[in-house]
């Protein structure tokens, strides 16, 4: 099955035309870790569910190579931040993370997402 991104194009394209010049866009996170995907397909252990995983690794890798691709706009910087790869990370060696992610995980999970939201808001503030 063929993947199109063209909605990423046009959706781009829309945001360069209404002034935006530093463009973040954020990879998908590993969906099979969040959860309700842990309960509903990750078995007696609640373990990440690997094929939802493998769908957003797909996801990422055809979105990276589209971003790639685009032909730079002026005076523009269109980047791709990957979130799967850490938040993945910290959800499977939670415990180099300290105790409470691991007791607390669907609590912290959101607490994770904005954390990074911040550092790429720090990063297109350089």
């Amino acid at each position: 099955m063929k993947m199109k991104f063209v909605l990423t194009d046009c959706k781009l394209q829309e945001l360069y035309e209404l002034g935006a010049r530093r463009i973040g866009v954020l990879s998908a996170p590993p969906i099979g870790c969040v959860p309700s995907q842990r309960t509903l397909a990750g078995g007696l252990e609640r373990e990440c569910a690997g094929d939802h995983n493998y769908a957003a690794k797909l996801f990422n890798s055809k979105l990276s190579r589209t971003l790639d691709s685009l032909g730079e706009l002026p005076d523009s910087k269109i980047v791709y931040i990957d979130v799967y790869n850490p938040l993945l990370d910290i959800i499977v060696n939670y415990q180099s993370y300290g105790k409470s992610i691991s007791i607390h995980f669907s609590n912290d999970f959101c607490r994770i997402i904005q954390l990074i939201i911040e550092l790429v808001g720090l990063y297109f503030r350089l």
